[in-house]
């Protein structure tokens, strides 16, 4: 019900509060290339599962949405750091990554509400997934990083 979004958007924000705090011990424990591979992959996962989902459970899926938004701050600023040597270059990569993850949101927000003007919501969160799987396309063009983030 419309009443409940409050309460649903608090849980989700929750949902990522907890993970962006923890995050580092979950990358520790699983390590990082796996734990950047995780996020795409539970995004993916999670718009895939909303297809048949009813109200109650899709805000617990959403809590995965949460979780991912709480953990990609975390998880890409401390590879950029670990990765780019230089204070300086440093400053500015993160400023870049900044902007940049800006950007995509945007013009991914704008999309997607288009998308789902134009069809239906379940016809849209496959479509959703589809664009959730971009993360792994990026991690095959970006071997150098992926190899240097291992100690």
């Amino acid at each position: 019900p419309v009443a409940l979004f409050g309460t649903a958007l608090a849980i989700v924000n929750v949902a990522g509060a907890v993970v962006a705090w923890r995050s580092h011990r979950i990358m520790d424990l699983v390590g990082e290339k796996l734990f950047l591979f995780l996020m795409p992959a539970s995004m993916v996962t999670m718009y895939v599962l909303m297809v048949p989902a009813n109200a109650p459970v899709a805000v617990a899926l959403f809590c995965v949405q949460g979780a991912v938004l709480g953990a990609y701050p975390m998880a890409v600023r401390s590879m950029l750091n670990r990765l780019v040597p230089s204070a300086q270059k440093r400053a500015t990569t993160l400023s870049i990554e900044s902007l940049a993850c800006r950007l995509c949101y945007g013009i991914a927000v704008i999309f997607l509400a288009w998308t789902l003007d134009v069809l239906s919501v379940n016809q849209a969160l496959p479509v959703v997934a589809a664009i959730c799987c971009i993360p792994f396309l990026l991690m095959a063009v970006l071997p150098r990083a992926l190899k240097t983030s291992e100690p």
